[in-house]
């Protein structure tokens, strides 16, 4: 069953509109953290020659001076830095996922709803075609079948089917046509005495 928040979403498209800005906002956030990670390596790059050369020169306690003032600070920095970018990524997957998954929802209950009017509505124009058919014939085909296999083999009594014969069907028509030879034949009789 979708969430509130779902319902609120009225497509796809809007729901792909605003990934598409969580993304950019998530993207230009991102884009400030490489900097900041790429600005800290700047500035860690000369003290870390500077530190090598002071151990080179064999000024070790110059270069743990340094380190402790300058490095360690840099790298702590940077670390937070990388941890931002980390965290800034992990949220963007998160939203791209929920995002796809919202859409795909939004897709399958379009999908459903679409099959299901689909389905009534050709349950009910079969039902009006076959509620036609079977007007247009005067019954079901079995009593049609069966009143002219009767009629074929020249039964001409006054048969009526169980049911009311629709006006102007094919049932009716054979039924007046069967009556009339009927009366034809009748009169013929009639007559020859």
């Amino acid at each position: 069953i979708p969430s509130d928040n779902y319902w609120q979403k009225l497509s796809s498209k809007s729901i792909i509109e605003d990934l598409y800005l969580a993304q950019m906002k998530i993207a230009s956030q991102i884009v400030d953290s490489i900097n900041k990670i790429a600005e800290i390596e700047s500035r860690y790059a000369p003290v870390a020659l500077k530190i090598a050369d002071m151990v080179k020169a064999r000024r070790q306690n110059e270069a743990l001076s340094e380190i402790r003032q300058v490095c360690t600070p840099t790298l702590k920095e940077l670390m937070g830095a990388i941890h931002d970018y980390t965290e800034l990524t992990k949220h963007r997957t998160r939203n791209t996922v929920l995002a796809t998954e919202q859409a795909a929802e939004f897709q399958q209950w379009a999908m459903f709803i679409s099959v299901s009017v689909t389905l009534m509505a050709s349950s009910f124009f079969g039902w009006l075609l076959l509620k036609n058919i079977l007007k247009t014939l005067g019954g079901e085909p079995e009593t049609l079948n069966c009143y002219l296999a009767s009629f074929a083999d020249g039964d001409l009594t006054r048969w009526r089917p169980p049911h009311d014969v629709p006006a102007g069907s094919l049932l009716d028509s054979f039924i007046k046509t069967r009556d009339r030879v009927r009366d034809v034949v009748e009169r013929d009789r009639k007559s020859t005495r």
